[in-house]
């Protein structure tokens, strides 16, 4: 639904889908997938979708198997809520001993037919699927996508959100999540830690300014997140909020081996550094309370989608 940004009814998205070679995995409830999942239902996702990574891709003409597949986490009203690629084991972890960044990496030769052909069917797919306008100009095709408008409840949820956002608990817990949807609303500056690195996010808060900020990292003792509100020039109390997401412990290490390519954690590792983080977590104190106008704790999906909500995201 390119109006209200909803997701295609289930017998549309697979006839749009058909003859792709890519599997279309069933929406599932936000309750079965996440970083809240159980460790119960993680095993079922596995046995349900790592089949589907046989299935032989339609764009490969070596009748080899498809890279990965796109999961679709559908919210209880409808609205996107988050996506992931689940990639074949083997394209992830590499071979042997050696971990999958340092796999060597040997050059193909373009197939210019079969890249064309890829190119014509991506094009095709997204037409169909989001109803983008192409026109033809003197350089060749040029996509424009559909205009984007928001509604005077969201804009009005945006002018209320706070300007500075420090997140907190361990890893796994779902911040970088909750982070990369709040960021996508408006023009926040997104500093995360596990991406760029202490020294860099320590230039980047001191330079923002008077504008958005979103502290991304685990901050689990109140003398860092002190040191950070200082260094994020001490904003007044009703522009700052602090969130403290409460994940419980298995459910973070469960997420943490599942991720991909995240840049400190390799693939099926981080037991180790979840539980440490989590023996450190000292939760929001009073002088904190008095300083943020806003001090919330997520234990769920639900009520971190409902702040998001309310924040205009």
């Amino acid at each position: 639904d390119t109006v209200e940004n909803k997701f295609l009814s289930r017998r549309r998205f697979h006839d749009v889908m058909k003859g792709t070679g890519i599997p279309v995995v069933p929406v599932l409830g936000t309750r079965t997938f996440g970083p809240y999942q159980s460790r119960k239902a993680t095993k079922q996702l596995r046995n349900e979708l790592l089949p589907l990574l046989d299935t032989q891709s339609a764009f490969r003409n070596d009748n080899g198997t498809i890279e990965g597949i796109v999961l679709r986490i559908d919210g209880s009203d409808g609205w996107l809520v988050d996506r992931t690629k689940l990639v074949r084991s083997d394209f992830v972890a590499g071979c042997g001993n050696g971990h999958w960044m340092r796999r060597a990496i040997d050059k193909q030769q373009v197939d210019f037919e079969f890249a064309g052909t890829y190119l014509e069917r991506c094009y095709s797919l997204a037409t169909t699927m989001q109803g983008t306008v192409i026109d033809e100009t003197e350089n060749g095709l040029q996509q424009k996508p559909p205009p984007q408008t928001v509604s005077k409840e969201v804009a009005r949820a945006r002018r209320r959100a706070p300007r500075v956002v420090i997140l907190m608990g361990p890893p796994g817990a779902g911040k970088s999540t909750f982070s990369e949807r709040l960021a996508a609303s408006g023009a926040w500056t997104q500093i995360n830690q596990d991406v760029l690195g202490r020294k860099e996010c320590e230039k980047l808060a001191a330079k923002a300014g008077r504008g958005r900020v979103i502290l991304d990292r685990c901050n689990p003792r109140e003398k860092d997140r002190l040191e950070w509100f200082d260094t994020l020039h001490s904003p007044s109390k009703g522009s700052a909020a602090l969130v403290y997401f409460a994940t419980d412990v298995e459910s973070c290490v469960d997420h943490v081996k599942s991720r991909i390519g995240h840049p400190t954690i390799p693939h099926g590792k981080g037991e180790g550094i979840v539980r440490q983080v989590a023996k450190q977590i000292e939760p929001p104190t009073a002088k904190e309370k008095s300083m943020y106008g806003t001090v919330k704790i997520i234990s769920s999906y639900e009520q971190a989608d409902k702040l998001l909500i309310q924040w205009g995201a």
